[in-house]
């Protein structure tokens, strides 16, 4: 639990936001090395009100303001033994809990949210995990209770359903699949004489959401390393090539099976893949509005026509010759119906993609620096070539914290408050919209307490202790 919470943090929030709506060009007057060019520039994130309370509940784990489910079913979490369960960087309660959180951030409903918090409970395509038992009618009754039917008909359909066939190798290699309104069928899981499954738009929208905060929670180099070897040629994430569907080895060929766990624990390659889920799902819900408002624009270039606060109302639609229903073990069920989603505020509103091989040069600068840290590099030469590395790493990828963190440490060792405040803003600002690290090797709560820590030497003139033990004394946060 987050020790460092003592800065008035109203007082830190009306600062962080007044300096958010700042123009690029008061920011790029202030650190212009970081400066984008006109074609390339990313909007400074602009967390909201919602973002700073939500925010806090979780850091604070006051579970009941966040829902006040939450602590009956972490309780019963618990008592299943999710707190025993290894999931990849963490156990599995700290990954339920995760992407819930991260939904909740993200202003996605509360049926969003508790679909997040027991998404595995049932076990799915991608982990062998069941806390309940999906055949035992009783154990549904459970989770029921839980979180509700309508949470837990959508988590019972996750495990019958392929989600990696879904995702990866169908939505974001035909993202008509999704944007064009009509749904899709695909197999049972389990297959056998099973009943194929109906997924009406709505169901994608939710299960491509939810994945982007299921993969942000998890993934780290570990995972590449493991389905791509050491050279990281290919990916989890990736779809399929043709020859590995060829040979029909789903890709066996890359993997490193025996890759030691956790390895180096260097940041995953993975907000590429978030990235274009997100714009998909910004084209989809754009299109639905275009729809309903009677519209034939069919231009891909039109994103942003609407406020960034705008509420998506996804109703089955005339153009779907199917309803928005599953059908399961209980029969045919409409679900989903009238429900709302909301544009995930990372990625500039899910209006930007970033490449992959500019997120793995960004990556690989970032890592550099923390290389030469553990050689103990620390002359005045080395802090300026750290600090052009982290500033082009911040312009090939603006959207990941840590860079920033480390800005702010440099520029704190060479006594320039006023640059290292402003990359403690910009890391605090990523925080609040991503609500998971990306660099994993330590807990997201230690990169927000450090980062409020940077900013207030940063924003009180304090600049950077020489002696170690005041450094080692960091912690408290004063108050006002």
């Amino acid at each position: 639990m987050l020790a460092v919470l003592s800065l008035p943090m109203c007082f830190l929030f009306q600062v962080i936001c007044i300096r958010a709506v700042a123009s690029e060009r008061e920011y790029n007057e202030i650190c212009p090395e970081s400066a984008f060019s006109t074609a390339e520039a990313a909007a400074l994130p602009s967390p909201s009100s919602y973002h700073y309370k939500t925010f806090e509940q979780i850091l604070a784990q006051d579970y009941d303001a966040l829902d006040p489910i939450l602590p009956p079913t972490v309780t019963e979490l618990k008592r299943r033994g999710a707190h025993r369960h290894w999931h990849k960087h963490s156990t599995f309660l700290d990954h339920l809990l995760g992407v819930h959180n991260i939904l909740r951030l993200w202003d996605q409903s509360h049926i969003v949210s508790r679909v997040g918090l027991l998404h595995s409970a049932y076990s799915n395509s991608y982990v062998n995990l069941a806390l309940f038992d999906p055949m035992d009618e009783d154990e549904r009754s459970d989770m029921r209770l839980l979180i509700g039917e309508l949470a837990e008909e959508i988590v019972h359909l996750f495990c019958t359903i392929d989600r990696q066939h879904i995702v990866v190798d169908t939505i974001l290699v035909d993202e008509g699949s999704i944007v064009d309104g009509g749904g899709i069928v695909v197999p049972h899981l389990r297959g056998g004489g099973e009943e194929d499954i109906f997924l009406s738009q709505n169901m994608m929208i939710l299960l491509v959401v939810f994945t982007m905060a299921d993969v942000a929670d998890q993934y780290f180099g570990w995972q590449d390393r493991l389905f791509g070897g050491a050279g990281e040629k290919h990916s989890m994430l990736f779809p399929l090539h043709a020859s590995d569907i060829e040979n029909n080895d789903g890709g066996l060929r890359h993997h490193e099976s025996t890759a030691l766990w956790p390895g180096m624990s260097k940041p995953g390659l993975w907000m590429s893949y978030v990235s274009e889920l997100g714009m998909i799902m910004r084209k989809t819900l754009e299109s639905r509005v275009r729809y309903k408002n009677g519209s034939n624009n069919n231009d891909d270039n039109s994103h942003g026509e609407h406020s960034d606060n705008d509420i998506y109302s996804h109703s089955d639609s005339k153009r779907s010759s199917k309803k928005n229903s599953t059908k399961n073990g209980n029969g045919e069920r409409s679900v989903l119906e009238n429900h709302e989603f909301k544009i995930p505020p990372i990625f500039d509103n899910c209006t930007r993609v970033l490449l992959r091989d500019d997120e793995a040069k960004a990556r690989d600068l970032y890592w550099s620096v923390i290389m030469e840290e553990d050689q103990h590099l620390s002359s005045q030469t080395q802090t300026d070539q750290a600090i052009q590395i982290l500033q082009e790493a911040s312009k090939l990828n603006p959207w990941f914290f840590e860079c920033h963190v480390l800005l702010a440490q440099k520029y704190l060792h060479m006594n320039d408050n006023e640059k290292a405040m402003y990359a403690a803003e910009q890391a605090l600002n990523l925080q609040m919209i991503w609500g998971t690290a990306y660099d994993k090797r330590m807990s997201f709560d230690a990169w927000v307490a450090w980062t409020r820590v940077l900013y207030e030497r940063a924003r009180d003139g304090l600049g950077w202790p020489s002696n170690s033990w005041e450094v080692n004394n960091f912690g408290m946060v004063n108050s006002e």
